[in-house]
Order: C-alpha cells, then structure tokens, then sequence
C-alpha cells in the first residue's frame, strides 16, 4: 500500500507539473557585434543595481494565462558579461568604463488580437568613481505572440544606448579631467575584464559577493588617463590669420585662469595684441567675448576690438585640433595719417572697423 500511495503521489506532481508548465521561461542573448566610430571605451565592469534581481520581467504561458518569470538561461551576470564582451571587445589603450545598470525590465500585456512587448533599460556610466553619462531605452514590440521577441528587444536597447553614450563628450570630459565632484561613486563596485554584481538569485555563480564598501582602486586602471586630482588643461594655442594682432599671419596664447575668464597675448607678423576672453561656459571649447587691444606693428594703427568667437573641433575623440573663428568691431585709437590717405583715398578713417581673425587652434 506505501509503494502504490507513494506511486500515485508522484504521478500527481507530475501532472501538475505538466499541467502548469515551467517554473520560469529562459532566453539567451545572440552574440553580434557593435561597430562604433572611433570607439574610445570598453565596459570594464558591470554593477547590478536592479531593486528585484530574481527575474527580468513577467510573461504569459502559452498554454494558459498565467504568467512566468523571465530570466536568462546563463543568470543575469553571466549573460550580460558574455554578450558585452562580443558587442563590444577591448580593442588596443580603449578607456574602462563601468556600466550600472538601475532597470532592465520586461514587461508584457495582452489586447483582444494581440499582445504587446516592452522593454525599459535605465543605466549610468561610470569613470573611476564618477558618473559621466546616464542613460534610458525602451523598446517595444507588438505581434500575435512577443515572448520569442524579448531577447531581440533587449539587445536593441543594450545598443541603443552604447551608440548614444559613444557619441556625447564624455571622451573629452575625461580626457581633460572635466568631471566633477557632485558626481556620487557607483555602489558594489568591481573591476576586471567585465565583473558583475553576483546577488542574481536566478541563477547563483562561483564570484564573490560585492559590497557597497568595495571600490575600484585607481591603481587598477591605465596611468595614461587623467584623474580628478590631476590638472586640468583648458590654455588655447591659435594661428592665423588676423590671429595675434592685425597681422598676415600670427600666433596667440591663452591662459585660462578661471572657468570663465582667460588672459591671451599674440603676435605675428607684424603685429601683437593683448586682452581678456569671457566665456559663455566652464568647457574648454566654449564660445567666447574677447575684449583686446591690438596693433599693426611698426606705430601705423592700433585699435581697441570687442569680439566674439569659439572653436569647432574636427574630431574631439582624437584630439583637439579646431578651426578658430572671431569677429566684431574695433574702435580706432591711432592710425598714421599716410597709411589713412592710402587705405580711405584721402578722407578721414571710421571711427569703428570690422574686427576678424581664423585660423586653426589647439
């Protein structure tokens, strides 16, 4: 009597087990690749800073409407850690960049016709212990079944946001140390070639647990990036035309002493100029007012300008190079009186000019 009771017992778990389907649904991210222009960063560690890491989402059983836990077949950790890493692999002296990820949520819901799939992707990207960037995606699909389109929903936010955070300032930002202290240091840290936040309860891995106290040592990334405690470099090199005075061809200096204020001096061929720049903001290619005096050389004119200019970079991920522009008007204060019957055909000169200067800038 026990065997038979006991054999019927386990015909009935069974049964359910059958009837109910399985404890949770599983999918596995596609590896593929990312190719991003002049991609300066890779994702160096991934923080796991989701409020329930036990699923990614709920969705309904296809042999009834109940609903099942989402999950990845490898655990959250290790199925990110192995996607990024063929997304987006280290490639030559690329910045370390740490990934936090606040939301990764699926989200499905069912119509009289159709069923609709959501994915909502909240992260922040981290530099040494400050945040640069953060980031929102969602994606959404609708179709007679979505459950097998979650997975592709995913990735496409995954890359969504590696292309936005690939094209901002954040390269410059920190190549410059232009980062700052009202930025928070991520919480549960790691380092190492794509280390994860292991409280997965899903699927438990061989990594250690990471606490809030833990943080990257600095000591752990390259030396050849720039930290907060370092100087910042904001001083202006530019030639040009009209640069550094009234000249054919000259050079120009600044010293940014504040975030908004520098002094510059100049001189070319044949003249020099000195004055104070005002910018407009704290960033080192801000647009500027430039109130100078300059001069032709040899005693012939001088005036005194009030100008406005700035720079376009050509490509801020490899450096700094720029055109440089300027222009405004400029108030005589001397002009040779031979030099002004040759440049006015013997009348008297303006009293304000138009002031110019362009040229490249680094």
């Amino acid at each position: 009597m026990n065997k038979k009771l006991f054999f019927i017992l386990m015909l009935s778990l069974l049964s359910f087990q059958l009837s109910f389907g399985q404890i949770s649904h599983e999918i596995t991210l596609t590896y593929e690749r990312l190719n991003l222009p002049d991609r300066q960063f890779y994702i160096d560690s991934i923080i796991d800073n989701r409020n329930d890491k036990s699923n990614i989402g709920l969705i309904y059983q296809r042999t009834s409407n109940t609903r099942l836990p989402l999950v990845f077949a490898d655990g959250f950790n290790e199925s990110l850690k192995k996607y990024i890493n063929h997304l987006l692999p280290r490639e030559g002296t690329q910045v370390p960049i740490i990934l936090k990820i606040n939301k990764l949520e699926v989200l499905e819901e069912k119509s009289k016709a159709d069923e609709f799939g959501f994915v909502n992707l909240e992260v922040e990207y981290y530099f040494n212990q400050y945040q640069i960037y953060s980031d929102e995606q969602i994606a959404e699909v609708k179709n007679l079944e979505v459950t097998n389109l979650h997975e592709s929903n995913i990735r496409q936010t995954l890359k969504e946001s590696f292309t936005e955070f690939n094209s901002t300032n954040w390269y410059n930002r920190v190549l410059y140390g232009q980062i700052h202290n009202d930025y928070s240091p991520p919480a549960n840290q790691a380092s190492g070639n794509i280390e994860t936040d292991t409280t997965d309860s899903s699927t438990p891995t061989n990594d250690s647990e990471i606490t809030s106290e833990e943080t990257i040592p600095d000591s752990s990334k390259p030396t050849e990036y720039l930290v907060q405690d370092e100087p910042i470099r904001k001083n202006i090199i530019a030639v040009g035309y009209q640069i550094g005075g009234y000249t054919l061809i000259g050079v120009d200096y600044e010293i940014r002493v504040h975030d908004y204020f520098g002094i510059h001096l100049g001189a070319g061929f044949a003249g020099f100029t000195g004055g104070i720049k005002i910018h407009t903001s704290a960033d080192r290619n801000s647009p500027f007012f430039n109130l100078s005096y300059k001069d032709s050389g040899f005693g012939l004119f001088s005036a005194f300008a009030i100008e406005y200019g700035g720079r376009w970079v050509f490509n801020e991920s490899r450096g700094q190079l720029g055109l440089h522009y300027q222009g405004g008007i400029s108030k005589i204060l001397y002009i040779d009186p031979e030099l002004e019957d040759l440049l006015f055909n013997g009348e008297d000169a303006p009293p304000f000019l138009l002031s110019l200067g362009i040229g490249l800038s680094w």
